[in-house]
């Protein structure tokens, strides 16, 4: 549904009757995010799926920052007369979900990243490079080398660019996922995906982005998950940061990839449930 938020309408799925509410803003749409997560979670979890401003079915009428983002959050979440709130960003997203969390913590009770890496610099594609290479099996990389490469040879000429995010995203399959051959395309099927909103957030607001800096100025619990086998995160990354945290719990999911959620879903929930339940 539509919500007015700030001169702009945002739209919000809402799912599960818990007491804890979780924040969960997605560039990439709410369909995806909302087809992966386990159901149980809508069994003891308030779940509010945001396509923030400018993403997905969701408006924008201003230059869209961090702070913009983070107010937009606050509004919703006074609006919907919740107290504090648990806000979970899944890759990239979860910058969203830090900056929300470092700019309000008086409203945050818990802060979750998964997949999520330390900044959006040079040195991140620098060490996905590196931890393919290293860590990727011949036999991954093979049949990433073979989707790929035919993904790119068929004719794209009459698919919309987001066609072609979703058709490239599926083909790099093997990076994304524990088992290499899994078929992700379906995840995204009618999905809101705006191909202009992810520009957007990878080449303009997450431009050599680095909060690492700021990490020890977290002060609400954070839960950082990561899948051994996500060739886009390499989990070593934000490993190395975790003792700049005040308030860190780490979690390596060992067969998973970019999904743990997915791909390993008793764990996670078990790990969720555990986090969430501390103070």
């Amino acid at each position: 549904m539509f919500t007015e938020i700030n001169n702009s309408k945002i739209w919000i799925d809402s799912e599960g009757k818990g007491e804890t509410a979780i924040f969960l803003p997605s560039y990439g749409g709410n369909l995806h995010f909302q087809r992966l997560l386990p159901i149980e979670l809508r069994e003891k979890y308030k779940l509010i799926f945001i396509e923030p401003r400018g993403s997905g079915r969701s408006e924008n009428n201003t230059k869209i920052s961090f702070d913009v983002l983070a107010d937009d959050f606050e509004t919703l979440r006074k609006d919907l007369n919740l107290k504090k709130i648990a806000i979970m960003g899944w890759s990239a997203n979860g910058f969203l979900a830090f900056e929300y969390a470092l700019k309000y913590p008086q409203s945050v009770s818990h802060l979750i990243l998964s997949g999520t890496p330390p900044h959006y610099k040079a040195e991140l594609f620098e060490e996905q490079s590196k931890y393919w290479e290293v860590a990727a099996s011949e036999k991954r990389k093979k049949i990433y080398e073979e989707q790929l490469s035919k993904f790119r040879k068929s004719d794209l000429s009459n698919l919309t660019d987001e066609e072609k995010i979703v058709g490239e995203y599926a083909a790099s399959g093997p990076k994304y996922w524990f088992n290499e051959n899994y078929d992700c395309k379906w995840i995204w099927e009618n999905n809101a995906l705006k191909a202009n909103a992810l520009k957007m957030l990878f080449y303009e607001l997450l431009s050599n982005y680095d909060p690492t800096s700021k990490f020890n100025s977290v002060e609400v619990p954070i839960l950082i998950l990561q899948g051994k086998h996500d060739y886009l995160v390499p989990h070593y990354m934000m490993e190395n940061h975790i003792d700049n945290f005040k308030k860190c719990t780490y979690h390596l999911f060992e067969q998973s990839g970019h999904y743990p959620f997915f791909e390993e879903r008793e764990l996670f929930l078990k790990v969720i449930n555990k986090f969430l339940a501390s103070k």
